[in-house]
């Protein structure tokens, strides 16, 4: 389904059933008993792969303070293998959702709710999507954490969360994750939560490291191109495309092609292209531009795997804000990444090593949690207005 379809499922069937829910939670909370302890914990963060890269922490976290608790992951089966890359829950611990039909989801969400059950606490990790809120309280569990809106303009998920938690738009991603983990603790009468200090400096995923065989296999990958390909070489990563979830965050392509045009006079540099299936029309454009036996296309051609394997193996990442950057902070690459209409105080990728250009306007950010990230903008002049010099100045 594409995004539109499913922002329209989510408010036209969403509300009615979050009204109905709410109603019936009304009347049975006063039988809801708090966990003595907490032995199963389920997290639900559905709708992007980048997120899940940000989740990490709050993963750690749990199992710092709840050794023994066994902890399940729900998301769209599409997005699920970054989890199981980053090792922390157990693969037969990570349940998944399709989202390739409207049909087949709706499936899966009846075999969700049947089959997930007896869980001590739920953390709802979307900000204001009522699909994952309905998802929460049809599990099931002895503690609901979730976000909500309380008197903010922000789009209706219910009232059935046992703890109630505030979004803090002016906090990055991970901390807010990272306080549903810690409300867990927290008494159900504290609202809204969580009343903490969190830190957001030593926040980060674990490093994800490659053996020499899984490097062999992506330099094979690539000499299948170019049997001349050069691994020794400075290697830097173009990602010009950002999934059709926001097409405003994408730089445009011809700065791109522009800035390919400039790495590429550099006879010790490589450019390798990156992307999903349905974006190769627009690296060709470069590939092709560049004729260059020394760009070398792989757009859908990796998997998330092979993505960090070919990190491990490079130099530098350009990117405008999408989940490439976000998988690049499990490893020790240079990453780039522009921004736009999203905010980095927010949605920095947590990497070790990153550089953010952002221009600022005024405008920006012009999507949010709270118009569900659909932005009325008919010009990125945020992303137009980096230039090719403010980027190959950074390499």
């Amino acid at each position: 389904m594409n995004i539109n379809s499913m922002r329209k499922i989510d408010k036209y069937i969403g509300v009615p059933i979050c009204y109905l829910l709410s109603g019936i939670n009304l009347l049975i909370k006063p039988f809801k008993r708090k966990p003595k302890k907490i032995e199963k914990v389920l997290f639900i963060q559905i709708s992007e792969m980048g997120s899940a890269v940000s989740v990490a922490p709050s993963i750690i976290e749990l199992k710092k303070r709840h050794p023994k608790a066994e902890i399940h992951y729900l998301m769209f089966k599409e997005m699920s293998e970054i989890v199981e890359i980053m090792g922390l829950i157990k693969k037969e611990n990570i349940h998944t959702i399709t989202n390739k039909s409207f049909f087949a989801m709706i499936l899966d969400v009846l075999k969700a709710t049947f089959s997930l059950k007896k869980f001590d606490v739920i953390i709802d990790l979307e900000l204001f999507s009522r699909f994952s809120s309905i998802l929460s309280y049809m599990i099931s569990a002895k503690d609901i954490i979730g976000f909500n809106k309380f008197h903010m303009e922000g789009l209706y998920r219910g009232n059935f969360q046992t703890k109630s938690m505030l979004y803090n738009h002016t906090k990055h991603i991970a901390l807010n994750f990272l306080a549903c983990v810690h409300a867990i603790d927290q008494p159900r009468t504290e609202i809204p939560l969580l009343k903490e200090k969190l830190e957001l400096k030593d926040l980060y995923p674990p490093l994800i490291s490659s053996d020499k065989l899984s490097k062999d296999n992506i330099i094979k990958k690539i000499k299948e191109i170019n049997p001349e390909f050069d691994e020794t070489k400075k290697l830097i990563i173009l990602n010009p495309n950002g999934s059709m979830l926001l097409p405003l965050r994408r730089w445009p392509l011809t700065s791109y092609t522009e800035l390919a045009k400039r790495i590429i006079k550099d006879t010790n540099a490589y450019i390798i292209l990156t992307g999903i299936k349905s974006e190769e029309k627009d690296t060709k454009v470069i590939s092709n531009t560049l004729n260059s036996k020394r760009c070398i296309n792989l757009t859908g051609k990796t998997t998330i795997k092979e993505l960090i394997d070919l990190y491990n193996l490079s130099d530098t990442l350009i990117s405008n804000d999408s989940g490439p950057p976000n998988f690049a902070a499990l490893t020790k690459i240079k990453v780039i990444v522009l921004f736009g209409p999203e905010t980095p105080v927010c949605y920095l990728p947590r990497s070790r090593n990153i550089t953010v250009l952002h221009s600022g306007l005024i405008c920006s950010p012009c999507v949010s949690a709270y118009n569900h990230r659909k932005s009325p903008c008919n010009d990125n002049k945020c992303m137009k207005s980096i230039t090719v010099d403010d980027v190959y100045n950074l390499l």
